[in-house]
């Protein structure tokens, strides 16, 4: 099994470690969840989130409404069974922190919730919401981790970028930013904050703004952990482009004018674009050219690589499936919640 530490999605974590349940002091975490949020958020219908696999690729979790049931359900990937099930409903991405560890946004709060204990903590993380009722989406808080585990970044619609210190949940560095992001993630040595019609590049370090990329180039942005490869949502009928992640240039572009997400391979050969039809699209990222396009069920929310050689989807009917690159069938269905 390749490692899935190899490969980050935008508001995917590689690692967070520690946060002790009871440290109230200081905004840390606190014992303890809110009670549970609607399924289905006003003025809206949820929809499958993108599928997140622990560091070590053995488990999967996904905040969806498979078949009406809501929850955050967790998978065990070898045997496609349900492990855990967490009867909440999350605007956003869950994360994984570790092997055993899940969070989610609650709110203005980070939830963490230990799979194996089943114990829960939260973490209140300072944003102030914004609600709409046409556009319930921007209450959503985004999560990511430092490549080094050292450092969690959260970003909301108050235009506000805010740092904890991952082991004792210590508040630090709040970045005013020039725009409500929607989502962001750790690539190598940037943290990449994007908006819809603009991506600003921060040093993970410094978290200093070192560029900020327009017109082209937006939401979502997603790259290995080394930072080597770097894809980013594109204009027009360029679904997402290849970025280099030195100059900020695009190198190459991988058409797919329905992409709204995407994601990439461990090994960065592959690029998987999908969006708003019942299709994935499979880019070679070097040579690039005219996509192989596998057929879905139905439309799918979330798409991961488990390896080169298969990939996950999930779906609101059909839940999660298992499917082959080279064939473009599936191989198996997991448990429904």
């Amino acid at each position: 099994m390749v490692s899935r530490r190899g490969v980050l999605m935008m508001g995917v974590a590689a690692a967070l470690t520690g946060c002790a349940p009871g440290n109230s002091e200081g905004g840390g975490c606190l014992p303890g969840l809110p009670e549970p949020a609607e399924a289905v958020p006003p003025g809206g219908r949820q929809l499958p989130q993108p599928i997140v696999l622990s560091p070590d690729g053995s488990r999967a979790v996904s905040a969806t409404s498979i078949g009406g049931s809501k929850g955050l359900p967790v998978w065990d990937v070898s045997t496609g069974t349900i492990s855990a099930h967490r009867d909440e409903f999350t605007r956003g991405t869950p994360v994984w922190l570790d092997g055993s560890r899940v969070a989610w946004a609650v709110g203005a709060d980070a939830a963490i919730l230990d799979v194996d204990s089943g114990e829960a903590t939260h973490l209140p993380l300072g944003h102030r919401l914004i609600e709409a009722d046409d556009s319930p989406s921007l209450g959503s808080i985004g999560l990511a981790v430092s490549v080094d585990g050292a450092t969690l970044a959260s970003a909301g619609h108050d235009a506000t970028l805010r740092l904890f210190g991952v082991a004792t949940c210590s508040p630090g560095r709040v970045v005013e930013l020039d725009f409500g992001p929607t989502q962001l993630s750790f690539t190598g040595r940037h943290l990449l904050v994007g908006g819809s019609d603009r991506v600003a590049v921060y040093d993970a370090a410094t978290h200093e703004k070192v560029a900020l990329l327009e017109n082209d180039l937006r939401a979502p942005a997603i790259g290995t952990r080394d930072g080597s490869s770097v894809f980013m949502g594109a204009t027009g009928e360029h679904g997402f482009a290849s970025v280099d992640p030195r100059s900020w240039e695009i190198r190459m572009t991988y058409p797919d004018a329905r992409a709204l997400s995407a994601a990439v391979a461990p090994s960065g050969a592959l690029l998987a674009t999908f969006g708003t039809d019942a299709g994935v699209r499979l880019h070679d990222v070097a040579r690039g050219g005219t996509p192989r396009s596998i057929e879905l069920p139905s439309r799918t929310g979330g798409v991961v690589f488990l390896d080169d050689d298969r990939f996950l989807t999930v779906h609101l009917e059909e839940g999660l499936l298992e499917w082959d690159v080279a064939t473009g069938e599936v191989k198996r269905s997991f448990d429904r919640p």
